[in-house]
């Protein structure tokens, strides 16, 4: 996954799709340098904080920010936000090199505002893209055409 700089983890629920995005981005980020953030649904941003401390035994967890002012300037770190913040661009995407969106379901509508952020808008220039989700599948058949005029 991270060798690719482009890549997706369709995981089912409970396999360990939290903890695989953290290493990839983790690993990603040693290996890329920069700042790394996972954009998560707001109701699970809990779940990459536990999982990086308790699960994968990192010093520190990744931390939360819902907006580019809140990053620490003088280090390169990795940080969750909001679909939100996103979609209100009130992240700069310019300031990562790795970036993971968790729930990637929330790419799929092909006219969506978080669809022309991600993946046509400023988000598409960062070096290391990753999706990930539970629920690839695509519930019809224009929604399929959908994800396919695109790649991450």
């Amino acid at each position: 996954m991270v060798g690719k700089g482009r890549a997706a983890c369709f995981s089912l629920f409970g396999m360990q799709k939290t903890s695989t995005q953290l290493e990839a981005v983790r690993i990603t980020r040693e290996l890329a340098g920069g700042n790394a953030l996972i954009v998560c649904p707001l109701g699970v941003r809990q779940e990459f904080l536990r999982d990086a401390t308790q699960l994968l035994g990192w010093s520190e967890a990744p931390r939360f920010i819902q907006s580019t002012e809140e990053m620490d300037p003088g280090n390169d770190s990795i940080y969750l936000t909001n679909w939100e913040s996103v979609r209100e661009r009130k992240i700069d995407p310019s300031r990562f090199t790795v970036a993971s969106f968790d729930e990637a379901d929330a790419l799929r509508s092909f006219g969506s505002k978080t669809f022309g952020e991600v993946v046509i808008g400023p988000w598409k220039d960062i070096p290391y893209r990753y999706v990930a989700s539970a629920t690839p599948d695509p519930n019809d058949y224009l929604e399929l055409l959908g994800t396919r005029s695109f790649s991450v």
